[in-house]
C-alpha cells in the first residue's frame, strides 16, 4: 500500500500563500492602475451583485466538471469512487495550481492523491493525461469555428499579441543557456547517484501499464471519452465566460464569442508564465488582449474582478476545504468492485 503521508501539508500551504497572495494582489492592483490611469478600479461596488455571483458560480463549474470526468474514468476502470471523492481531488489540484507555475498545474497533486488511494502509478498518470487529451479534442473542434465567427475587434487583439515579442533575442538565449546548464547538472547528479538503472525499470513498468490503459479506452471507452469531451466544453465555456459576465455586471454590452476566443489565447499563453498562478504575466496579458475590446475606464476594474474570481477566490475556498474537510488525514483506499 502506498505511503499515507498527506500529499498537501496544510501548514506549508498556508505559509506559502501568506507570501504569494499579497504579492499577487499587489501586482494585480499596480497593473490595473497603470493600465487605466485612474483610481476608479477601487470602486468594485459598481459590479452588479447578482451578475458577480453568477460569475463566481461559473468559475466553480470546472471543479464539478473535473470531478465528473475523473469519476467517469474511475468507474470505467472498476474502482469504487464517488463524485465527492472526485470533487475533493479536483479542489486540491486547484490548490496545487496556486502554488506552482501554470505549466505544472495541479496534475502532480491529482496523480499523487490517486496513487495514495491505491491506484497504480500508471493508471494515476493516465487519468491525468487523458483530461488533457479531452481538452485538446474540444479545442480542435470548437476553436476553429470560434475563430471563424469572431469579430474583427477580437482578431485585431490576437494580431496585436502575435506581433508583440515576449522577450528579445538576448533574453531567449539567456533562458536557453540557463535551462541547458540546469539540465546537464541534473543528468550528472543522477548518473553519480545511480538513478538511471532504477528509473529505466520503473519507466518500463509504467509504460506497459500506460499503453494497456489507453488501449482499453480505445477499445471500449469511446462513449465515455465523447461524454467527457462534452463536459470539457461546459468546463471551458463556463470559465471563459467569467470576464464576459463581469463586463455585463458593469452595464456594458458583450460579444460572448469574442470573449471566449480571447480567454482561450490568454490561458494558452499563461501556461508559459513561470510563476505560481501566472502572477504578473496573467495581468499583463489581460491588459494586452482586452485593450480596445473593453472600455478603458472599466479595464482595470474587470481585471481585478477576474483575478479575484479566477485565482484568489478559488484558492481561498480550496484552502478552506482543506482545513474543514481534514483532507490532510489518511484517505480511504480505492477498492475494486
Amino acid at each position: 500500500m502506498p505511503d499515507a503521508k498527506p500529499i498537501i501539508d496544510p501548514r506549508a500551504v498556508v505559509r506559502r500563500l501568506l507570501v504569494l497572495l499579497p504579492i499577487s494582489v499587489g501586482i494585480s492592483v499596480v497593473v490595473a492602475l497603470v493600465s487605466t490611469g485612474t483610481r476608479e478600479i477601487l470602486r468594485l461596488e459598481a459590479f452588479s451583485f447578482w451578475l458577480f455571483a453568477a460569475a463566481a458560480g461559473l468559475r466553480l463549474v470546472p471543479w464539478m466538471s473535473k470531478a465528473f470526468r475523473l469519476t467517469n474514468w474511475m468507474h470505467f476502470l472498476g474502482h469504487r469512487f464517488s463524485f465527492a471523492d472526485g470533487l475533493r481531488i479536483s479542489i486540491m489540484s486547484e490548490l496545487g495550481m496556486a502554488l506552482t507555475p501554470t505549466a505544472v498545474g495541479g496534475q502532480p497533486v491529482k496523480a499523487g492523491m490517486l496513487y495514495q488511494r491505491g491506484v497504480s502509478l500508471g493508471e494515476a498518470t493516465s487519468l491525468t493525461t487523458i483530461q488533457t487529451v479531452e481538452d485538446l479534442t474540444f479545442y480542435a473542434i470548437g476553436l476553429p469555428l470560434a475563430l471563424t465567427l469572431a469579430s474583427l475587434r477580437a482578431k485585431a487583439a490576437l494580431t496585436r499579441v502575435m506581433e508583440r515579442e515576449v522577450m528579445g533575442t538576448g533574453g531567449w538565449l539567456i533562458a536557453a543557456g540557463v535551462f541547458a546548464a540546469v539540465l546537464v547538472a541534473a543528468v550528472l547528479l543522477a548518473r553519480a547517484f545511480g538513478v538511471f538503472p532504477k528509473l529505466r525499470r520503473r519507466l518500463y513498468s509504467f509504460g506497459n501499464e500506460f499503453k494497456r490503459l489507453y488501449a482499453e479506452i480505445i477499445k471500449r471507452g469511446k462513449q465515455r471519452f465523447a461524454l467527457n469531451v462534452a463536459v470539457a466544453a461546459v468546463h471551458w465555456v463556463s470559465r471563459y465566460s467569467v470576464v464576459a459576465t463581469l463586463t455585463l455586471s458593469l452595464g456594458y454590452e458583450v460579444n460572448f464569442l469574442n470573449f471566449l476566443v480571447l480567454q482561450w489565447v490568454l490561458f494558452a499563453i499563461m501556461a508559459f508564465v513561470p510563476t505560481p498562478g501566472a502572477t504578473g504575466g496573467a495581468e499583463g496579458l489581460f491588459v494586452l488582449l482586452f485593450t480596445g475590446v473593453l472600455p478603458r475606464q472599466a479595464l482595470g476594474t474587470i481585471l481585478i474582478g477576474w483575478r479575484f474570481l479566477d485565482f484568489y477566490f478559488t484558492t481561498i475556498l480550496a484552502l478552506a476545504v482543506l482545513g474543514l474537510g481534514r483532507l490532510g488525514s489518511r484517505a480511504p483506499d480505492v477498492v475494486k468492485d
